[in-house]
């Protein structure tokens, strides 16, 4: 009768529980029960209702009675006598200062103060460790870490160098960090961000580097101009040559 019953998804929790043996003939009526106390029924922690009940105090608007009479309701929910060393672990629970440790503590109903000692002790080493480690405790402070790094490596790239005024690198992997300035004699930069250059300077010095870069750019040009020239003539002459002198024009030996 028990067995028919019972709704689907717990019938079928029982058999699992049973191990898959055949509830029907293989299993008798106290064991069923019994499994199904261990599951569905949960065991309460008398240390939360000692708590509960020496944490009581009188609320406003709370007449001597209605208090009294909480007192008593609360006290039923709990076993006595206590003996002293069940007493001590409890007060010593209550009392504990620090709030995560202290709603451990009243998780477990320790038998004497020795024993909630000794569990109190190893939740502050895995609280020191977790401090200590400084990882992020969930994904909203992760997010947050996350975010900090990214900008600070953008304030980092986007920050001119002190030593060529560019951007996209420290000071420290700069490729003008051994360079003399022209302007100062110094060495750690150049002359387009030297300090010591008055205003007037620096824009002559500006000047100067952009006409030696057009200068530069326009003898590149030349050279490659000329390069094609010459890689047409031999174009043109490697057709009345014969391979050796074709490959003597090309080696500059005709």
């Amino acid at each position: 009768m028990l067995l028919m019953l019972l709704p689907t998804s717990v019938f079928q929790t029982l058999i699992a529980r049973c191990h898959q043996r055949n509830v029907y003939t293989k299993v008798e009526y106290d064991e069923l029960m019994m499994t199904l106390e261990r599951h569905y029924l949960t065991k309460p922690i008398q240390l939360g209702k000692y708590h509960r009940l020496f944490s009581l105090q009188q609320q406003s608007g709370q007449s001597t009675n209605d208090f009294a009479s909480q007192i008593g309701q609360v006290t039923r929910r709990c076993k006595f006598p206590i003996d002293l060393p069940r007493a001590q672990a409890i007060v010593f629970a209550m009392g504990y200062r620090d709030d995560k440790v202290r709603s451990e503590l009243i998780q477990r109903d320790h038998m004497s103060m020795e024993a909630a000692l000794e569990h109190a002790r190893q939740l502050e080493g895995v609280l020191k460790e977790t401090s200590r480690s400084n990882r992020p405790s969930n994904l909203t402070e992760l997010s947050s870490v996350n975010q900090v790094c990214k900008s600070g490596a953008a304030t980092t790239t986007s920050t001119p160098c002190h030593r060529c005024g560019k951007t996209g690198h420290k000071g420290d992997a700069c490729r003008f960090k051994d360079k003399t300035c022209h302007c100062c004699g110094k060495r750690g930069h150049i002359s387009s961000v030297c300090r010591s250059a008055s205003k007037q300077q620096q824009k002559q010095l500006k000047q100067q580097q952009s006409t030696q870069k057009r200068k530069k750019e326009t003898q590149q040009q030349n050279s490659h101009n000329k390069l094609s020239v010459d890689f047409v003539k031999i174009a043109q002459t490697a057709g009345q040559t014969t391979p050796g002198q074709y490959f003597s024009t090309l080696c500059g030996l005709s």
